[in-house]
Formats: structure tokens, sequence, C-alpha cells
């Protein structure tokens, strides 16, 4: 408005907003499975990890690992609370892969210092799919992160509310009798 009730034109305004993704969704992070070796074939631990936003440096992700050379196979399911395009970002030193709805959308598996990668996949908000992400290390420093990011979600890191355990049905399953 300018002086007496005379009014301007204005273009309209373009807005845009991110959700905050909240505590709506109910998971409690991935499988985690670390391996001695870079071809994931001798297992040394399973836990659950609440996210993927690992900076081990010149450390061992834990102490029955050699910093030096292992694998993680981070899995499960993942759902997004809007439904869109959603562009995922791994940073990894070194190999990555990153599967979503069993879909290859980010493979870069070789020595690298810390790098990132994109891939994108499009959601309905509110469903489950499978997501899998394999990575190694390979000498001096290790990093392991996933993030996301969409035009109504602002980029961090993959938050645990959103992502569910699963067994994988590659893995045996020892029946104990007593």
């Amino acid at each position: 408005q300018i002086g007496n009730n005379h009014f301007v034109p204005v273009n309209s305004v373009e807005r845009s907003f991110y959700v905050k993704p909240s505590s709506n969704g109910n998971g409690t992070g991935l499988i985690a499975n670390y391996y001695h070796d870079i071809d994931k074939s001798v297992l040394a631990l399973t836990r659950t990890d609440s996210i993927i936003d690992f900076q081990w440096g010149s450390e061992s992700p834990d102490p029955s690992i050699s910093p030096l050379t292992f694998s993680v196979v981070w899995e499960g399911e993942i759902e997004a609370p809007v439904s869109e395009t959603i562009t995922f970002t791994t940073s990894t030193d070194d190999g990555v892969r990153l599967y979503v709805d069993n879909t290859l959308i980010i493979d870069h598996w070789s020595d690298q210092s810390v790098t990132s990668h994109t891939g994108t996949y499009t959601f309905n908000a509110w469903t489950k799919v499978p997501i899998r992400m394999e990575y190694y290390q390979n000498r001096a420093y290790a990093e392991a992160e996933l993030l996301w990011a969409s035009t109504s979600i602002e980029r961090q890191t993959v938050p645990s509310s959103f992502l569910y355990p699963t067994v994988s049905s590659s893995l045996p399953i020892v029946i104990l009798d007593f």
C-alpha cells in the first residue's frame, strides 16, 4: 500500500520451505554387518547403527576390527515423510554402493579420498522400501555418511526415525537345538 489507499500490484512471490523431519517415523536405525575384509567374507560383528554418520579417521569402528581394512553393510528399510524425489548423498573414503528399493543408485566401489556422490529415488510418503549401503575402507582415513535432501527436506544425515532394521534374507539363519 502506498499513500492514501493506493495499491501497487506485486508479482507473485515464490516461497520455499523445508519439512524438518520429526519423530513421526518409528525407526531406530539399520542393521550393520561389519567385516574384517573388503570383500565382505569374514564377519566381525553385527549391530544396529542409528544413523550412518561416521568419521573414524585412522581409528577402528570397533576394537575387534583392524582400522586399515574393513567393510560394512547397512541394511533395512527407509521411509520418507513426503511424496517426492529425494537426493541421497554419500560421503565416503573409500568405496560405496547405495541401493534404494533394490535399485543401485550410487556405485563408486573404488579407493578414493573423501568424496561425495549422489543418486535419487522417488518416494511415496510413509511407504517403506528396502535400503542397503555397502562401504569399504582400504588404508588410512575412514569415513562413511548418508544424507538426504529434497525440495521440502533440508540436506541432513538421514534421521534414525526413518530407518528400520530388518534381517537380510541373505544371512544364514541358525537354529540352536538344545
